[in-house]
């Protein structure tokens, strides 16, 4: 690659992945990710998603599990829009 790829790069190649359902390269951009960011929620929620739509709910509860053991945290957010003011 012409520049280093980030953790963010490969969580790009992660959500691609998981609307493809490429599970293999899902499971590589994933492992990537981790090994430079092992703290960042997103790579576990997007690879427990990407397992979750195909249906393999106890690779998906894994992964929520490695998430919690590993004391990630994630971020909630929220928004607040008006309506009709």
């Amino acid at each position: 690659m012409p520049v280093e790829p980030s953790s963010l790069l490969w969580q790009i190649l992660l959500a691609a992945c998981q609307v493809h359902r490429d599970m293999e390269r899902g499971k590589q951009a994933a492992e990537r990710a981790l090994a430079l960011k092992k703290t960042d929620s997103s790579t576990y929620v997007l690879l427990s998603n990407m397992f979750a739509n195909s249906s393999d709910w106890d690779s998906a509860r894994k992964v929520r599990e490695m998430m919690v053991g590993s004391e990630v945290a994630k971020d909630p957010r929220c928004s607040w829009i008006a309506v009709n003011g």
